[in-house]
């Protein structure tokens, strides 16, 4: 995350009253990363373009309720097993995500991950790589 990004995002959260419950991280390694994942009560995406969205699948996995905007990518990936809200309303946004900061993470269907597999994303790409 950029200087100016982690400004932008610590103003937001501090218009919506909310600071003490958000931590804005910046790199965290692995371990780091998946014990702040644990520790969260909700993990929010508020990009504007997302391709994958492998740290949604992280979160997902480790039974996180995820907000973020309503790109396109990832509303077919995920469709309704994570929340979303207009892209760029950010007052929806801050509304959805205090809603959240009240609820307890709901044991949401993650059956939807088990598709996603390294090993077999390996053997395919290994699989391409042969018939080149």
């Amino acid at each position: 995350m950029g200087k100016d990004t982690a400004t932008i995002i610590q103003k937001f959260i501090r218009n919506i009253k909310i600071k003490k419950k958000i931590k804005v991280l910046g790199h965290l390694s692995e371990k780091q990363k998946f014990n702040a994942i644990l520790s969260s009560q909700a993990i929010i995406f508020p990009s504007y373009e997302e391709g994958w969205g492998i740290g949604i699948m992280e979160s997902r996995f480790l039974n996180r309720n995820v907000l973020c905007y309503d790109i396109k990518s990832l509303k077919s990936l995920h469709k309704n097993k994570i929340y979303f809200t207009k892209t760029g309303d950010t007052k929806k946004f801050a509304t959805r995500l205090s809603k959240l900061l009240k609820e307890k993470n709901q044991s949401l269907d993650n059956s939807y991950l088990n598709k996603y597999d390294w090993s077999k994303c390996a053997k395919k790409d290994l699989d391409l790589f042969k018939r080149m």
